[in-house]
């Protein structure tokens, strides 16, 4: 076997090591960033919705509570603020 067997060798260890560091043994290059995103369109759509429901009762004279709708949005979709982000359960 000589160098250039050896240098090619190398090379592509070296390359299926990086691709293995930075796509498999992290889950991909951007899941945790993907799902906080998700996490942060969910909270956002369920807390317009919970606002639309409650102008619509308002409308009708019934009162709704919406102190607490960010904890009850967050309770629906099993999520928790943490380090500035929505994270699942």
């Amino acid at each position: 076997m000589g160098l250039r067997e050896i240098l090619l060798l190398g090379a592509i260890f070296g390359v299926g090591y990086w691709y293995y560091e930075n796509y498999i043994a992290r889950g991909g290059p951007d899941l945790r960033e993907a799902q906080w995103e998700i996490n942060r369109k969910a909270m956002t759509e369920c807390i317009a919705r919970e606002e639309r429901l409650s102008t619509i009762a308002g409308n009708a004279g019934v009162t709704r509570n919406t102190s607490d709708v960010q904890l009850r949005c967050a309770e629906e979709l099993n999520l928790f603020w943490e380090d500035g982000r929505w994270n699942s359960y």
